[in-house]
Parts: C-alpha cells; sequence; structure tokens
C-alpha cells in the first residue's frame, strides 16, 4: 500500500493535481465545481463580505481617538444638563424647555 503524506502547508489548493486525467485538474478547480453544483450561494461569499473589508480598512487608532473625543463631548453636554438643572430648581435663572 502507498504510503500517505500530509500535504505541506505552504502547498496551495492550485498546486494539488488529480493523477490520471488529461485536464490535470486542481482540488481548487474540483471543490469549485462541487460547490457550484450543490452551494451556489456559497460561490458569492466575496460579495458579501465586502462591507467587512472595506471596514478593515479603517485605522483603529483613530476611530478609537475619535470615540474618545466623542465622549469626551457627550460628558461635557452631560454636565451643562444637570448644572441647568440644578439652576432650575434653585429659581437661579431660566428653566429647560423640551424642544418639540
Amino acid at each position: 500500500a502507498p504510503s500517505r503524506r500530509p500535504a505541506s502547508p505552504g502547498l496551495q489548493l492550485s498546486d494539488l493535481k488529480a493523477v490520471g486525467t488529461a485536464a490535470k485538474a486542481t482540488l481548487l478547480d474540483y471543490l469549485v465545481e462541487v460547490l457550484d453544483a450543490h452551494l451556489p450561494h456559497l460561490l458569492a461569499l466575496p460579495e458579501d463580505l465586502a462591507p467587512v473589508t472595506a471596514v478593515s480598512r479603517v485605522d483603529y487608532d483613530h476611530l478609537r481617538m475619535e470615540v474618545d473625543r466623542l465622549q469626551g463631548c457627550l460628558e461635557v453636554v452631560a454636565s451643562e444638563l444637570q448644572y441647568a438643572r440644578l439652576r432650575s430648581r434653585n429659581g437661579g435663572g431660566r428653566a429647560l424647555v423640551g424642544i418639540d
């Protein structure tokens, strides 16, 4: 019986060729054929992942700085609102009026 060696981790699916066929089909060719016949929706995966690829190009450090800056702005607004509420309760000025 022929010995079986595990495939090298450096091999690609397109490097593995069928033996005994005239076309020398690769394992990748076979997988695409099977997917096309039985699971065609999986072949649309690259289009489905396009938004993920676009998001992955966002610089995390820049995004983190922007979120921190916005959080700081929200904290300032919250403290201003708290000050205005306390002031209106104590009769020290106009009360806050809701915007409709």
